[in-house]
């Protein structure tokens, strides 16, 4: 199978999430909801109404890899989750005493815990959706660390050379400062490759010298 670099959301943890929240309000909410519409309080309408608009999220991502696909997908998915959560922690206390009678337990602590599971939940579901590029394979990941090498490499080599010429442009000026003209001509020419003209420029190294002897004579 070839591997795609198209961004791809985590629909999978979506539809999860979102699938949890609407079958879980559902079952908790069961005995108000089997009074019938009139019966209904507003809080429990607006809930519903999330959950529609939840359940077309749902249905969105089962067929859409992408997630939220662009920056104003994700804008809205992040505002309608965000004013969800808000929506939930208005109506805590009530939604958690709704709870409370689904469960049928005599620990009030369970309905404030579902209450929080149900915007971890959402608050999953609007990250999960935002697409993002997948994760290079071992061969991506070894050729990218080889360039980084190279790169870092290169980058020392040349701070190397530089260094290396600051320093040779600093002995040649100590140099220049302690060397009479001659003496300096004379070193340049020897490190060019010519040691017989530097030797021939040196005081007492000329071939006159060496024909005078031990005694001083021709």
């Amino acid at each position: 199978m070839e591997k795609t670099n198209t961004p791809q959301a985590k629909c999978g943890t979506v539809v999860a999430c979102l699938f949890l929240i609407i079958a879980g309000q559902l079952w908790l909410l069961r005995g108000v909801l089997a009074a019938g519409p009139a019966a209904w309080p507003g809080m429990v309408i607006g809930e519903l109404a999330f959950c529609a608009v939840m359940l077309a999220a749902l249905v969105w991502c089962w067929g859409h890899p992408q997630g939220w696909a662009t920056n104003r997908g994700c804008a809205a998915a992040f505002g309608f989750f965000g004013l969800y959560t808000v929506y939930q922690l208005i109506f805590f206390g009530a939604f958690s005493e709704l709870y409370l009678a689904g469960v049928s337990t005599e620990f009030p602590s369970v309905s404030r815990a579902l209450v929080a599971v149900k915007i971890v939940l959402a608050l999953m579901a609007a990250v999960a959706g935002v697409p993002s590029a997948p994760a290079p394979t071992g061969r991506e990941y070894a050729e990218k660390l080889r360039q980084a090498v190279y790169k870092q490499e290169a980058g020392w080599a040349k701070g190397n050379a530089a260094g290396a010429k600051k320093d040779l442009d600093s002995a040649m000026a100590k140099l220049k400062a302690s060397l009479s003209p001659e003496e300096m001509e004379a070193l340049m020419a020897e490190l060019r490759g010519h040691p017989e003209d530097a030797a021939s420029r040196q005081p007492g190294n000329s071939p006159v010298d060496d024909m005078h002897g031990w005694g001083g004579g021709v």
